[in-house]
């Protein structure tokens, strides 16, 4: 059976059409290497928010936060059009965000801050964990740190409404809460 030639912009366009329907597809769609993996074969028993959850959560949102690491505070604006604007204080940029899967990921137009997924969990009314996530998106924490609030990379909250996160020293503290 012959084979045919697939342009690279048939190409790009069929992995764009991939990325956006099948978030459990992993590979390299540039180079036609993919490999099917499901985000059920890790589950969450640390309690990760839903797909459907983390859309309702952060579209249209302007969230404010801390990264555990140092404390430093950060803000992002979540459009429904899946663009973003994120600042801290050393950097101001724009992006995007998404839902693939049951993770948030968010990508910058500032090639100096680090394109990531998270699992997240609402730790409270307006208080959301947000967990580094490695290879097949698992969480780099494990189940119990995640119920307990501690190691995760960032904390943050919906600017228009009131904070319920606990407070940074008692959240930066070893152990978490």
């Amino acid at each position: 059976m012959a084979g045919f030639a697939v342009s690279p912009r048939v190409r790009a366009g069929v992995a764009s059409l991939a990325f956006t329907l099948c978030p459990l597809v992993s590979g390299d769609f540039a180079t036609g290497r993919a490999e099917a993996t499901s985000l059920a074969l890790y589950p969450d028993p640390a309690g990760a928010m839903t797909p459907g959850e983390l859309q309702r959560t952060f579209a249209g949102q302007d969230l404010d936060g801390y990264y555990s690491a140092d404390g430093g505070a950060w803000s992002e604006v979540y459009r429904f059009d899946g663009s973003l604007s994120y600042r801290d204080a050393a950097d101001q940029t724009s992006g995007r965000w998404s839902v693939n899967g049951d993770r948030f990921c968010t990508t910058y137009d500032d090639e100096a801050l680090q394109e990531a997924c998270f699992l997240v969990r609402r730790r409270s009314d307006n208080c959301y964990d947000f967990y580094d996530t490695g290879e097949n998106f698992r969480p780099t924490a494990s189940a119990a740190a995640i119920r307990n609030g501690a190691d995760f990379a960032a904390r943050a909250w919906r600017r228009a409404e009131a904070s319920t996160c606990p407070p940074i020293a008692e959240s930066l503290s070893p152990g978490g809460e």
